[in-house]
């Protein structure tokens, strides 16, 4: 991850500390190939509920940073179901699945963290879809185009290439086709290119709120995905402070149309 992400020297530490958002590589199921779906998904799940639709999403996380993980720790997880809801789209049926996940080190606990993913048929168009989805999705997305944007303090260009995909979905064991297999997302699943995942992109905002702000840690991190980022173009990382507190910040990626993709907010210490 640390080649992939260009952060070598961070292994320049006798004891590296894992950076945030890094323990999605860790606690991967492996499935055996006959029980993943076409799409490269498994076609059931230890954890989550049976959802009779296609297209799965991630949608949007919360997280509370309590302590350090540190590369060579041994670490618990426990994850539990908090929810699941079904929701109407403008083309079906949504449903919202939220997990929580508890990670603890050998100090006590280290994160807290509620991810909510979303189900929904091939039907919709992904390209339009905001990901997250009700009733009130369509006005939101609406509302979120038209409100004026910050000026960001900070601004980074990315370029998302396969290569780059390729490594992410190698290093989370995501067999997912829609990130690496360009003729299945286009032909089959009717994207317009590469899928850039989802943990992906605030991965990338968060290592770049961490550079943009470096004498400050990060205690919280949440964000949305509200359109699809594409490996077409290159898109942009935003951040600043709140003007009013300094402890928080925004971040949100934006693609090369100027369109909010992610957004995001946290507070620092």
């Amino acid at each position: 991850m640390a080649a992939t992400l260009g952060r070598t020297g961070m292994m320049d530490a006798e004891k590296p500390v894992l950076p945030p958002l890094w323990h999605w590589l860790y606690g991967k199921s492996a499935p055996d190939r006959a029980a993943l779906r076409v799409d490269g998904m498994p076609r059931e799940s230890a954890l989550l509920p049976p959802v009779d639709l296609p297209r799965r999403m991630w949608a949007s996380s919360a997280l509370q940073f309590h302590g350090d993980l540190y590369v060579g720790d041994k670490v618990c997880r426990v994850s539990e179901v908090a929810d699941v809801a079904l929701k109407q789209g403008r083309s079906g049926d949504l449903v919202f699945v939220e997990t929580v996940h508890t990670l603890t080190s050998p100090r006590g606990a280290a994160l807290t963290e509620r991810h909510t993913m979303v189900f929904r048929g091939l039907e919709e168009k992904p390209a339009a879809e905001s990901l997250q989805g009700g009733s009130s999705a369509p006005a939101a997305r609406r509302d979120t185009e038209k409100r004026p944007l910050p000026e960001p303090e900070y601004s980074r260009e990315i370029v998302a290439d396969e290569i780059l995909l390729f490594r992410y979905s190698a290093l989370t064991f995501n067999s997912h086709r829609i990130h690496y297999d360009r003729s299945y997302a286009t032909q089959t699943e009717g994207y317009p290119g590469l899928v850039v995942h989802g943990p992906l992109l605030a991965t990338l905002l968060l290592d770049f709120v961490a550079h943009s702000f470096p004498d400050r840690r990060i205690r919280a991190f949440s964000f949305k995905a509200v359109n699809p980022v594409f490996d077409l173009h290159p898109f942009l990382l935003n951040t600043r402070l709140d003007t009013t507190e300094d402890k928080r910040f925004a971040a949100w990626v934006t693609d090369n149309g100027g369109k909010v993709c992610m957004s995001a907010e946290g507070r620092l210490e």
